[in-house]
């Protein structure tokens, strides 16, 4: 059995000669793993980044929010099946992009921007004394939601549940710290506010006709409108400030201007961006074709600006040729700027992730030479912020037969965990991570039959934990599938095989394609926007077929895998087998949320990019485009960089002017 090092767990002891324990090193020490000289910027200067406008104050975040919608009775009638299309909103927006961006802020013990989940939708009446009055205050609510609740009308709250309330337009309601967010005599509305009390974290919202102009469109092309404005708007500050929802709150969360004054308007980070009369963004979603819903900005600290989400979702390329390393930005598939330098000898960059929960990728090294001057496959990060290097920390050392074949959350913490795979005995080993860089735990997953290949690592069943897949070249002439679905613990909760596996594991209906042995595994990425990962196949004859994981299982369902797969033929000469293009790397280059692809000639060091996105055609079938489409490769011609590799994609914050 091969042992792994580690810090702090049981684990049989370490020889002498082994790394034990993380270290910081320095520029200029013996062992460091700093770069041979200050990375330096080759075509544009790293934009600095602006002093923090928010401070946390030590309250509670919500890391994982379980939001369950209320209608209260009499809220459906004048928007009729507008208020219902909060359902769909919810579902799309807390496993997006426009609340992963709140990752950056994150606690020392929370970790935010983790994926959230929808519990529905539920209408109800109201029992408490004088229900019937057209004036309504946040204690009524408040005591109102605790009764249905125990009455069994509502789920019951956890710690990280949020009740957003949809409230009729014909009363007048008063939040917790007596403003009035709605008056029908006056025309107020299109308003709302957040608050905790009887142990429950919620959220109303007052909208009414009065709300519906052009601007903030209830219905018609923008389903939702101003409905999903205030309710974007006042879930990322209940995320962010749960217990701050009063201004005078003892229990704040992240505010801006300090945490020892009493805050007025703008002291959370909706607020900040509407009071400066930041415009309103749209979320776009893959079954709308091209539609969204309006919704608000919020002050990201990172960017020094309100945005609705970040495009640290466009990804960055790495690459290196043994000696210096760079980084492209490539927005869109084009070349946009570089930078780069050079780093010591006999390290090879193995992967990128974000290790230390910053909201940037850091690189991951790999010692791979026996020389004596480190051990032979010690590990090292670098930790990068706004695009240089920052420091480096050696981990431990993993012996050269073991490849380092993914970099992922297999526990769901924020932290990038390292997966181990030594391919002749197909044994897997993980690297559970601590932000620091130190190993916190190393654990023996367990070892695939012999024969299959690790594939990637990816959330397949949509849990907030990368899970991992392989694949067997089988005897039948077909490529065989497996996944292992990771838990919160970094171990492993179920291994899955198809087809041996019984078919209700796999799938709610239909049974998931296997591709002829002629099909080459590709990549994992998530290639339909859904925020659960697939797997892209490409044949000897050049053509990409992509089989979806979904997350709408049947009860009892482990993973779905939807009955249609999508197929693309890539056009061109430039594309064909013969040209020597295979697939190098994927990541989302547009921000679109869709996983792209990297193809390079490894020949001439050409790279083209293919943007991929989904559209909705007859009978809601979705099918996978790419553009710019053209007589050549569908895709972006992107850059040449002969004599160079391509070692991961990932977000590196680094910002040109």
């Amino acid at each position: 059995m091969v042992v792994f090092l580690t810090v702090a767990c049981n684990i049989p002891s370490a020889p002498d000669d082994s790394v034990t324990q993380a270290r910081h090193t320095s520029a200029g020490s013996d062992r460091s793993l700093s770069p041979a000289s200050e990375l330096t910027a080759t075509t544009h200067a790293v934009k600095p980044l602006a002093a923090n406008a928010f401070q946390y104050c030590g309250g509670r975040v919500i890391p994982h929010p379980q939001v369950v919608g209320v209608v209260w009775a009499g809220a459906s009638e004048v928007f009729e099946e507008n208020i219902w299309t909060m359902e769909g909103f919810l579902s799309h927006y807390l496993k997006s992009p426009y609340t992963e961006w709140l990752s950056e802020y994150s606690t020392s013990t929370t970790t935010l921007g983790e994926p959230g989940q929808f519990i529905g939708m539920y209408e109800i009446i109201p029992t408490f004394e004088g229900a019937g009055r057209f004036d309504i205050s946040d204690d009524d609510i408040s005591s109102e939601l605790a009764t249905q609740i125990h009455d069994n009308s509502l789920p019951a709250p956890g710690d990280d549940t949020i009740y957003v309330v949809y409230m009729p337009q014909n009363i007048t309601i008063t939040d917790n710290v007596g403003f009035t967010i709605q008056d029908p005599s006056t025309g107020t509305s299109c308003q709302g506010y957040h608050n905790s009390s009887n142990g429950i974290t919620y959220a109303v919202v007052a909208a009414s006709s009065v709300c519906d102009t052009p601007n903030n469109t209830i219905g018609g092309a923008i389903p939702g409108g101003v409905l999903s404005r205030i309710t974007s708007h006042e879930l990322i500050e209940t995320i962010t400030d749960p217990d701050g929802g009063s201004f005078w709150s003892s229990d704040w969360g992240w505010v801006s201007n300090g945490c020892s004054t009493l805050a007025g308007h703008g002291d959370e980070i909706a607020d900040y961006c509407e009071f400066t009369g930041t415009p309103d963004g749209k979320f776009e979603v893959p079954e709308l074709n091209g539609l969204g819903y309006d919704v608000e900005t919020g002050f990201s600290d990172l960017d020094s600006e309100c945005i609705t989400h970040r495009n640290n979702n466009i990804s960055d390329m790495i690459e290196s040729n043994g000696s210096f390393e760079a980084e492209w930005q490539i927005p869109g598939g084009h070349y946009s700027a570089g930078i780069g330098g050079p780093y010591p000898a006999n390290w090879v960059i193995q992967g990128a992730g974000d290790v230390n929960r910053d909201g940037t990728s850091d690189f991951i090294w790999r010692y791979m030479s026996e020389d004596g001057n480190n051990p032979a496959g010690e590990v090292g990060i670098w930790f990068i912020a706004n695009g240089q290097y920052v420091t480096s920390v050696l981990s431990g050392s993993a012996p050269l037969d073991y490849n380092l074949a993914a970099v992922a959350d297999i526990n769901g913490d924020g932290t990038a965990d390292f997966i181990w795979f030594e391919p002749s005995t197909s044994d897997v080993w993980a690297w559970v991570m601590d932000p620091s860089g130190a190993i916190s735990v190393n654990e023996h997953l367990g070892a695939m039959p012999v024969g299959w290949q690790f594939g990637g690592a990816g959330d397949f069943n949509h849990d907030g934990t990368s899970d991992l897949f392989f694949y067997l070249s089988g005897d039948d002439g077909r490529q065989h599938l497996g996944v292992w679905l990771m838990s919160p613990y970094g171990l492993v909760t179920n291994e899955l095989y198809y087809p041996s596996s019984p078919i209700p594991t796999w799938h709610g209906s239909g049974e998931p394609v296997l591709y002829s042995s002629q099909y080459s595994f590709a990549a994992v990425g998530d290639f339909n926007g859904d925020v659960t990962s697939d797997v892209a196949w490409l044949s000897n004859t050049n053509t990409l077929r992509i089989l979806e994981f979904t997350t709408n299982c049947q009860a009892g369902v482990d993973i779905c895998v939807l009955v249609q797969d999508v197929q693309e033929d890539l056009k061109g000469t430039e594309a064909t087998a013969g040209g020597g293009y295979v697939v190098a790397a994927t990541g989302d280059f547009d921000g679109n949320g869709y996983s792209d692809f990297l193809f390079r000639n490894p020949s001439t060091g050409d790279i083209w990019t293919w943007l991929t996105t989904y559209v909705v055609g007859s009978g809601g079938v979705a099918t996978l485009i790419a553009f710019p489409a053209s007589d050549g490769i569908v895709g972006v011609e992107t850059g040449t960089q002969p004599g160079y590799e391509i070692n991961a994609t990932g977000y590196f914050g680094f910002h040109p002017d």
